[in-house]
């Protein structure tokens, strides 16, 4: 059984991290993200916390559903994805 708890804290996570890369995407221009490697570092960060959040998410399902599926089935981060694709 999913802990509902546990749950609601990884989306809140996801959501999170979703709305930070958002705003990267938003506020910094393409020439200024490679120009800085810090810049670059931090959105890699972002990216690897919101795909463990999704994988510990996935942990609690008890149909062990793909953290891919989670996340794709949210419209906010297709998008997102979309886009970093």
């Amino acid at each position: 059984m999913a802990d509902e708890r546990v749950v609601a804290i990884k989306l809140e996570q996801i959501e999170q991290y979703h709305g930070e890369l958002s705003e990267k995407q938003q506020t910094l221009s393409k020439a200024a993200f490679l120009r800085s490697t810090t810049q670059q570092r931090a959105v890699e960060r972002m990216f690897e916390n919101a795909i463990q959040a999704c994988s510990d998410l996935a942990q609690q399902s008890p149909h062990r559903i793909s953290a891919t599926t989670v996340v794709l089935q949210n419209k906010r981060f297709r998008s997102c994805i979309n886009t970093a694709l």
